[in-house]
């Protein structure tokens, strides 16, 4: 399978997505994400299925947003359930909750926000 990263991101975050996909695209790292790569009529639940399916990697964009996505927790599971490596990039300070919590939990996560001075 080439490589190729499936962005995983509630609605709520998609400018941070799509400013992840770019960067990693700029590098020639091929991304999926939605709803760029869902094509006019597909089934919107099964495209996602697809493209995780067809990905060898997941990006997950944590957030408060994401914790509560029913989507994104359909997303992860299944990277999850086909053995794909799954890598965290918290975009506000929050942690993984609830099902996410137990997918990626003890994941080692990136921070992509600025670092609060104490």
């Amino acid at each position: 399978m080439e490589r190729r990263v499936f962005i995983s991101h509630a609605a709520e975050d998609r400018a941070e997505a799509v400013a992840i996909c770019d960067g990693l695209e700029r590098l020639a790292i091929r991304c999926w994400i939605a709803p760029r790569d869902i094509r006019p009529g597909a089934t919107w639940a099964k495209a996602l299925m697809d493209g995780v399916a067809e990905c060898s990697e997941m990006v997950l964009v944590l957030s408060e947003h994401a914790n509560n996505s029913e989507p994104v927790i359909a997303e992860v599971h299944a990277a999850s359930k086909r053995g794909r490596r799954i890598v965290p990039v918290r975009i506000r300070e929050v942690s993984p909750e609830g099902a996410l919590e137990f997918y990626i939990g003890r994941a080692h996560w990136l921070d992509a926000f600025p670092a609060s001075v104490s």
